[in-house]
């Protein structure tokens, strides 16, 4: 086999866009040849070219293991984990293809996009810069540095970007777009519309454009057309981030915030730096009142750009939110029937048993060992949950007899009339004083048998009495 023939020919293949023709020939070279690094670097092109992102960094990958100093493996590999959202990885192979060869303007402005990907715009704008000095005519790079400037709210000097973008170019769509979008962060909206008409009117295909013309509208109250430009941004580009959210954002305003928030996961899922879209699912998720799931998307809001203000206020109104929620189930637990239970400190297994078995049937308890909280007086927190218990139930044992506390806790409860119910679970245990206290109440004996047989009759009397 004449491999240099065949990698020509494959060449030839790659000029003329016949990409599946290209990898059939490669795929014999490497069959011959498997670690040549020329047929794995011109077969990943040929992956890449036609789409298949993955086999074309796997062909890659292959072929760094031979030769790591090639400038066309390096940048390729960047643009294909940029692709594949990678992108971390993707400036860390633009960077390395940037050192072998830093005279490259694609190199720069892909490293850029990338750090705008990533949410890091000063590194973009440095990025972009740099391609400014191979090409200070290049508009686009110029509409590029503008994006990142208005990124980092240094609106005049993205202005001043766009403005010599449209002196390059005065039908530079990125530059058009991006003066309107600050018209309409400046809610200078009569002229944002006209800036963004003029860029859709340039080019019908600029989805970009489609959707900041979408979100003008809205702000007009104009919502039927704000959703048709969204639409249509989102029917050129079904992947496209900022109009999910901005669609989001309109739905929401429409009341259905369960479509809204899918909206924004879809969004979130294809950008997940993005802080603006989590301050958007918190709005969305706080709508729906799940406090705990808008707090987290609002920290990870703030993980992303700590400068952004809306993100902060979010987060402070959910935690209000939480505070109050958390107020209220306390109030609401505090409302609810419960019943104290009393005993020795030998009959705390049985008194478990009892409080389990209770509250599997729907009968909240209170236990000391369980609901006192330590940085409270102890006595304090017993008399409280005493006077607002619904009943009182009192394990009768030898060591009751003896306990200075149950006789406390019996004589608060009858002084607030808190209805009692003694369980005897050992006969003749029952001491003068306490038989004061229950000497005109029924009182239940579980000393005979097991204790589980009697569970449920003590949960039936409790139940009848709450």
């Amino acid at each position: 086999m004449n491999i240099n023939k065949k990698l020509h020919h494959s060449r030839f293949l790659l000029s003329k866009e016949r990409y599946k023709d290209a990898i059939t020939e490669l795929n014999q070279v490497l069959r011959f040849s498997p670690h040549l690094f020329d047929a794995l670097l011109l077969r990943g092109i040929a992956f890449q070219n036609s789409g298949h992102f993955q086999e074309a960094y796997e062909d890659y990958n292959a072929a760094k293991e031979i030769d790591d100093e090639s400038y066309v493996l390096w940048y390729n590999i960047g643009i294909v984990l940029c692709v594949l959202k990678r992108y971390g990885e993707a400036s860390e192979a633009l960077q390395r293809a940037n050192r072998i060869d830093p005279s490259k303007l694609d190199t720069w402005n892909h490293l850029g996009i990338v750090f705008y990907k990533l949410g890091e715009y000063e590194k973009a704008i440095e990025a972009y810069q740099q391609g400014i000095r191979i090409n200070p005519n290049d508009f686009a790079l110029w509409g590029n540095i503008g994006n990142s400037y208005r990124r980092i709210m240094r609106t005049d000097e993205a202005l001043k970007c766009y403005d010599r973008s449209l002196e390059l170019n005065p039908n530079a769509i990125g530059a058009i777009t991006g003066k309107g979008n600050i018209s309409l962060d400046r809610e200078d909206i009569t002229q944002a519309i006209e800036l963004l008409t003029r860029a859709v009117e340039i080019d019908p295909t600029a989805y970009n454009s489609w959707n900041s013309l979408g979100a003008a509208l809205f702000k007009t109250g104009d919502t039927e057309r704000a959703l048709v430009c969204i639409d249509r941004a989102l029917e050129i580009r079904p992947d496209f981030p900022d109009a999910l959210v901005n669609k989001s954002t309109l739905v929401h305003q429409l009341d259905d915030s369960v479509v809204a928030l899918e909206l924004i996961d879809k969004a979130i899922e294809i950008d997940p730096n993005n802080a603006k879209y989590w301050v958007n699912k918190s709005s969305a998720l706080s709508d729906l009142k799940r406090f705990h799931e808008a707090a987290k998307a609002c920290d990870q809001a703030i993980k992303n750009d700590a400068r952004l203000p809306e993100a902060w206020f979010n987060k402070g109104y959910v935690a209000a939110q939480i505070e109050k929620e958390r107020s209220s189930t306390e109030k609401s637990s505090r409302d609810e029937p419960f019943v104290f239970i009393s005993l020795s400190k030998d009959k705390r297994d049985e008194a478990d048993k009892i409080r389990e078995y209770l509250e599997s049937q729907g009968i909240r308890c209170w236990l000391y060992w369980r609901d006192l909280k330590p940085i409270l007086s102890w006595s304090g927190q017993l008399a409280e949950a005493i006077k607002r218990s619904s009943i009182f139930l009192v394990l009768i044992s030898e060591g009751s007899r003896d306990s200075e506390n149950v006789l406390r806790e019996v004589n608060i409860a009858a002084y607030n009339r808190i209805p009692i119910f003694p369980v005897e679970l050992e006969r003749g245990c029952l001491s003068t004083e306490l038989e004061f206290f229950c000497r005109s109440v029924q009182m239940y004996d579980a000393s005979t048998g097991d204790l589980d047989d009697h569970l449920a009759n003590i949960a039936a009397a409790i139940r009848h009495n709450l």
